[in-house]
C-alpha cells in the first residue's frame, strides 16, 4: 500500500475532525436546544427564534440556516476575500445538512427527554443548557482547531472586527447577545436565561477543547546564583523539564540573581514549589497560568 503524503495526510485527518466536530455540533443543536427552544445565540439561536415566531409547519429550522449561512458566505466572499470564502465553505454548508436530512428524516429531537416527567420542564431546560453546551462546544471546538469556523454569525463578527475596528471578543458578545436578547420576544425570560448559560458554557468549553493538552504553568524563579545548580537539577531530573535562564539585577538591591523560567503541567506546581523552598527559602518564584505551549516536548500531560 502507498505510503500517504504528509500533506495529503494532514488534509484528510482535517477534514476528518472538522466533519466530526460538525456532526458534534449538530447533533448537540438538534437533541438538546431545538426541542427546548434554548437559543445560545449564532444563527442557531436566531433561526430558532423566527421559526417560533413565523409559525409555519412547513418552515424548517434548517431552511433558515442554510439561508443565513449561504447568505453570509457570499458576503464574507466580498468583504473578506477568497481565502475565508473557501476555509469555511465546507463547514457552513456540511451543518445545515446535517440537521436537514435530521428533520427530512423525521428523527424525533425530543429523544432525550421522553423519559421526563410532564412537570419537571426546568430540569429539562438545565439538561438541555448543560449537556448542550457541553456537545455543541466540543464540536465547535473541533472545527477551530482545525482553523476554521462553520460561518454564520462569526463572518458577521470579522467583519465587524475588519471594517468597524470592534474588537472580536466584543463582536462576538455584541452579536450573540442581541440574538439571545431577540428570543424574548418569542420566549419566557426563563428559557431566555437559559440560552445566556448556554453561550458562556459553548466558549469555555470550546476552550478548553482548542488548548487541552496545550496549556500549563509558567514559572519564574529569581534565585541566588549559588543555589542556581540545585534548582535547574531538579527540574531536569524530577520534572524532567526544560528551562531558559538569565542574570537579572535586583532594582532596590542591585545585587546578581538568577533568573530560571520553567514551563510545567498543572499537576507539577507543587512539586516545584516544593523544590526551590527546599533549596532556596528566599528565592522569589512567581507562577503564571500559559494559555497554549507549543514546541518541542509540549504536549502538557504531566506523564
Amino acid at each position: 500500500m502507498p505510503k500517504m503524503k504528509p500533506k495529503t495526510k494532514f488534509y484528510t485527518k482535517s477534514y476528518i475532525e472538522i466533519t466530526l466536530g460538525v456532526l458534534i455540533m449538530a447533533i448537540g443543536f438538534y437533541f438538546f436546544f431545538i426541542p427546548l427552544n434554548i437559543n445560545s445565540g449564532g444563527v442557531g439561536g436566531l433561526s430558532i427564534v423566527l421559526t417560533h415566531l413565523i409559525n409555519k409547519e412547513w418552515l424548517k429550522i434548517s431552511y433558515l440556516v442554510y439561508a443565513f449561512n449561504v447568505g453570509l458566505l457570499i458576503l464574507a466572499y466580498f468583504t473578506l476575500g477568497k481565502k475565508v470564502f473557501f476555509r469555511t465553505l465546507y463547514p457552513t454548508i456540511l451543518y445545515p445538512t446535517i440537521i436537514f436530512l435530521l428533520e427530512i428524516f423525521k428523527v424525533p429531537n425530543d429523544l432525550i427527554f421522553r423519559g421526563f416527567a410532564e412537570n419537571t420542564e426546568t430540569s429539562q431546560l438545565l439538561i438541555a443548557s448543560l449537556f448542550g453546551s457541553m456537545i455543541v462546544g466540543a464540536g465547535l471546538g473541533l472545527v477551530f482547531n482545525n482553523n476554521t469556523t462553520t460561518g454564520g454569525m462569526d463572518i458577521v463578527q470579522k467583519i465587524f472586527n475588519k471594517y468597524l475596528k470592534i474588537p472580536f471578543s466584543v463582536a462576538i458578545y455584541l452579536t450573540d447577545g442581541i440574538v439571545v436578547l431577540l428570543g424574548l420576544f418569542a420566549f419566557d425570560i426563563e428559557i431566555v436565561l437559559y440560552g445566556v448559560i448556554s453561550v458562556f458554557l459553548i466558549g469555555l468549553i470550546v476552550d478548553k477543547v482548542i488548548f487541552n493538552g496545550r496549556s500549563g504553568f509558567t514559572a519564574f524563579i529569581i534565585t541566588c546564583p549559588k543555589y542556581e545548580e540545585a534548582i535547574k537539577g531538579a527540574i531536569i531530573n524530577d520534572l524532567e523539564r526544560g528551562f531558559t535562564k538569565g542574570k537579572v539585577t535586583g532594582g532596590y538591591t542591585d545585587n546578581e540573581r538568577t533568573l530560571i523560567i520553567c514551563t510545567i503541567a498543572r499537576n507539577q506546581t507543587f512539586d516545584l514549589k516544593d523544590y526551590v523552598l527546599k533549596h532556596d527559602p528566599k528565592a522569589f518564584t512567581f507562577i503564571v497560568e500559559t494559555r497554549e505551549v507549543v514546541g518541542y516536548g509540549f504536549e502538557l500531560t504531566g506523564e
